[in-house]
């Protein structure tokens, strides 16, 4: 009888191959204090001593609005005396004033991974329009742009936004880092908006998880020696396997199941992964009804006896 072959989606069996090195205090749970989180910088932990007495006017732990643990980090742009509006921030790792050039340098943290995810939740609030924003940076030897430079803006949103920006496809080379900088913005106005409110929560990097390796057949209906049937994986370049595969192509050359396997290696993350199908081949000789269709099929073909 013939027999349709069913795929099974097996994919998105993922073996990490990378180091998957995390950045601390990521759900933002951990503060010393209640105006700066550990492990992150902010304006009070960054313009404090050259503006004295700013206090406690930026960054603030919420334990009641948050997505996860116990507390998430509420940015509120605020005016400073002589200064105007200035957008709050948070930082990872520290950040210093430069009392010379006026301006703010973020040194971020030691990190030799490379993520091909970024993930994170926001809510944000202003009450005229305004636009707040979060980077991620790696970069080697003092360079920010060299390996991976991205920004995401954040909008208007009373609810909490989860978001999740790819990496993979952003990186301009293989270079390893030996830094990583992550930055929300509570505004990248020329004008920021005194009172605008940005909560940020459940900053997380995630490994081997952009991508899903798939495997697929030709045809849905082999029979026993019926022809090699090429396969197809996504993405494309990577080494099929299993039980009668050669390169490409499956042969049905043996009654019963047989398992195939795909896998992909991504050149520059280094994760790996993997998609299974079984397969099952049965003699298609004889007479059966398939989708309402009488169907006759004779082995061998030719037959040169009387039949």
């Amino acid at each position: 009888m013939k027999t349709k072959i069913t795929f099974f989606a097996l994919f998105l069996s993922v073996v990490i191959s990378v180091s998957a090195q995390q950045m601390p205090n990521g759900g933002l749970n951990t503060w010393t204090n209640n105006i700066s989180p550990d492990s992150w910088a902010d304006i009070e932990s960054t313009i404090n001593s050259p503006f004295a007495g700013v206090g406690s006017l930026f960054t603030f732990k919420d334990a009641a609005d948050k997505v996860e643990g116990t507390a998430s980090a509420k940015l509120v742009s605020d005016s400073i005396p002589g200064q105007g509006v200035i957008p709050a921030f948070l930082s990872l790792g520290t950040a210093v004033f430069d009392t010379v050039a006026t301006n703010i340098i973020f040194y971020g943290l030691p990190f030799t991974s490379r993520p091909d995810t970024l993930f994170f939740a926001y809510k944000y609030s202003s009450a005229s329009p305004d636009t707040g924003a979060a980077f991620i940076i790696l970069h080697k030897g003092g360079d920010p742009d060299a390996i991976l430079n991205t920004t995401t803006l954040l909008t208007a949103n009373s609810n909490w936004v989860f978001v999740t920006v790819p990496l993979t496809g952003l990186y301009a080379n293989n270079h390893v880092p030996d830094t990583l900088q992550i930055l929300f913005d509570g505004s990248i106005a020329l004008r920021p908006v005194n009172g605008t409110t940005l909560h940020v929560d459940g900053v997380r990097l995630g490994y081997c998880t952009a991508t899903a390796a798939t495997l697929t057949a030709g045809a849905q209906v082999f029979c026993l020696n019926s022809g090699a049937v090429p396969l197809q994986g996504t993405p494309p370049g990577g080494i099929f396997s299993g039980q009668h595969v050669f390169l490409s192509q499956f042969s049905p050359n043996s009654l019963g199941e047989a398992d195939l396997m795909y896998v992909y290696t991504n050149s520059t993350t280094g994760c790996q992964y993997t998609a299974y199908d079984t397969v099952t081949v049965h003699d298609c000789t004889g007479v059966e009804n398939t989708d309402g269709e009488i169907s006759l099929s004779i082995y061998p073909n030719p037959a040169f006896d009387v039949l």
